[in-house]
């Protein structure tokens, strides 16, 4: 058996890396990454082996460090690779050595800053090429990642010299949303005994709502618009977006990673979503600054119905309502 991850788990919050990255290595030491060994395990499935190489069981530690092309990745990443130690058998070692053990041993800072990167571009090559179909090669990868990782570095110190050089207008008491991205206000509505759920988004290039079976708690709703909303995001071809909730607690799972094993499912749909993002934030926000996205919740879950509405112009069922309220 090995160590326990937790205290690995708490260094990944501390890497400097996109938010999105975070999450993913956060589910890969919680092994709660969909592999083909971890959906069998969930009886989603049989076959546990790597559809990619024929390994009998693709790992985590197999998709991440074993499997040949993942091997060839790490070796031309300039992170010091020695065998038997780094890439290994065990993902709790691979880890702790990236996390800990190469710094210890005189690995430089700015390279072991990419590894965050390498790993995120190793998943999403093992996704193109079973999804789509598409061949990424090591260098490739190795090529993205690194330039990702200077692109994300570099926006971060503009970043940074902006806010050191510009007005600071927010206190600890009043801190607006500045985000330069566009917003996305959701909400949901969610009674119990009831047969129904609704659930409603303001993006500010248009609003929607949907009505969908009863929800096993309200955080199940919550979650449930988020990841609509999120879709539509997507499929408006907005990939870097600010999305607002009124649901403290929904906050608090994505933000501080709350243990909620209830949402597991959710969880793994947020985490594939998420990945499709460029950039992707989730804030608090008053319930008096989401009303529209209320109303709209409430309305859908008033027609009793499954349905979604996505739309620029106000439902009719909607309108004397919700045109009363401006998007703050």
């Amino acid at each position: 058996m090995e160590p326990s991850f937790n205290p690995l788990k708490v260094l990944i919050w501390k890497l400097k890396t996109p938010r999105k990255i975070q999450h993913f290595l956060w589910q890969v030491l919680s092994d709660s990454v969909a592999t083909c060994s971890r959906l069998a395990d969930r009886h989603c499935g049989t076959d546990r082996s790597c559809p990619r190489c024929g390994h009998e069981e693709e790992s985590l530690n197999h998709l991440l460090f074993l499997f040949p092309p993942a091997l060839q990745t790490w070796a031309l990443s300039d992170i010091p690779t020695f065998p038997g130690l780094f890439p290994s058998e065990s993902l709790y070692e691979n880890f702790d050595y990236l996390l800990l053990r190469a710094t210890r041993n005189g690995s430089p800072r700015n390279i072991l800053a990419r590894f965050p990167w390498i790993a995120w571009f190793i998943w999403k090559a093992r996704n193109e090429k079973i999804f789509n179909g598409k061949q990424i090669l090591p260098p490739d990868t190795v090529l993205h990642a690194t330039q990702e990782e200077e692109n994300w570095r570099v926006a971060q110190i503009i970043a940074s010299q902006e806010v050191t050089g510009g007005n600071q207008h927010a206190t600890d008491g009043n801190m607006e949303n500045e985000s330069p991205y566009p917003r996305c206000q959701v909400d949901a509505s969610w009674v119990k005994n009831s047969t129904a759920s609704g659930g409603g988004f303001v993006l500010e290039l248009a609003p929607g709502s949907i009505g969908m079976d009863q929800t096993l708690c309200p955080m199940h709703a919550e979650f449930t618009i988020l990841l609509y909303a999120m879709k539509n995001s997507l499929q408006l071809g907005v990939t870097s977006m600010s999305f607002e909730s009124d649901c403290l607690q929904l906050v608090k799972l994505i933000n501080d990673e709350e243990d909620w094993p209830a949402m597991a499912s959710e969880w793994n749909e947020f985490i594939h979503l998420l990945s499709l993002f460029t950039v992707f934030s989730i804030s608090f926000i008053a319930r008096e600054r989401n009303v529209r996205a209320d109303l709209l919740a409430k309305g859908a879950r008033s027609k009793n119905s499954i349905f979604s509405h996505v739309d620029s112009v106000i439902p009719g069922w909607l309108a004397h309502k919700a045109n009363l309220f401006i998007l703050n």
